[in-house]
């Protein structure tokens, strides 16, 4: 999560620096941080993914270091592997609605 934070925030300041406007803030306006935003929720898992969620510091890694590519067999069996876990979860998706279809029946 913290690359996905640190990401948007990349692209923010890219778009932000090709704006021209001048921002200013408006009378009676209040700032807000994440933990008066998530005050209000008591418990629960929406709760729980705020704090999950929640980012106390920026990364120290720069936000578009790439992995190094994968080496062509790599690449073949993690395609493979995905391609054999997509059927896997289609059989059970077709076994599900077989059975729902014959519990219907009944």
């Amino acid at each position: 999560m913290k690359h996905v934070y640190d990401y948007m925030f990349h692209i923010l300041q890219s778009c932000g620096k090709l704006m021209k406007m001048n921002v200013e803030v408006p009378e009676g306006a209040k700032e807000v941080c994440p933990e008066t935003m998530a005050c209000p929720v008591k418990g629960g898992r929406m709760r729980q993914y705020m704090d999950d969620s929640l980012i106390l510091s920026p990364s120290n890694k720069g936000s578009c270091e790439m992995p190094p590519p994968f080496e062509e067999d790599e690449l073949k069996k993690f395609l493979e592997k995905k391609k054999s876990v997509e059927k896997e979860v289609e059989k059970w998706t077709n076994e599900y609605w077989e059975e729902q279809k014959k519990s219907l029946q009944h």
